[in-house]
């Protein structure tokens, strides 16, 4: 049982909450309901839902890890892909004798692959907003994000 007014865990006959010191009748007072928003957590899911904040937000912090990595991981392999192409531009332009299409395989194989980071980051976030919206999303408590 947590407690309705902080979400802290009390323990069955507990008379007061061990974290803000509400009176705890029975199952009076205690809810299964988390006291994090699922406003702010479906904005932060819409908005920063690929660096996972809406996930750290609720206390999950491995996934919010996993997911920002995989973000980081994508947006610098497309960094990458697009500086290595433009100073092969720029090379090619100064040494007309290097073809430009020599080691743009590697390229467009590393820009490939930090789209499909990014493609399931993406998907993982869309999944998310919406378990957020119907109000089924749980934080690490493992407490209901229902309050609006």
């Amino acid at each position: 049982m947590y407690c309705e007014k902080c979400g802290t865990k009390v323990d069955d006959g507990a008379k007061f909450c061990p974290g803000c010191g509400a009176e705890v009748n029975g199952a009076e007072g205690v809810s299964s309901v988390s006291p994090k928003s699922r406003t702010a957590a479906l904005l932060f899911g819409i908005f920063f839902g690929h660096l996972g904040v809406h996930n750290f937000y609720l206390g999950q912090i491995g996934r919010g890890v996993t997911k920002l990595v995989l973000s980081v991981c994508g947006i610098g392999g497309y960094v990458f892909a697009f500086f290595k192409l433009f100073f092969k531009v720029a090379l090619t332009i100064e040494d007309e004798t290097t073809p430009l299409t020599s080691g743009m395989p590697e390229m467009f194989a590393g820009a490939g692959f930090a789209l499909i980071l990014l493609a399931i980051t993406g998907i993982w976030a869309f999944v998310e907003w919406v378990i957020i919206a119907c109000g089924k999303a749980r934080d690490s408590k493992g407490l209901l994000v229902s309050k609006w």
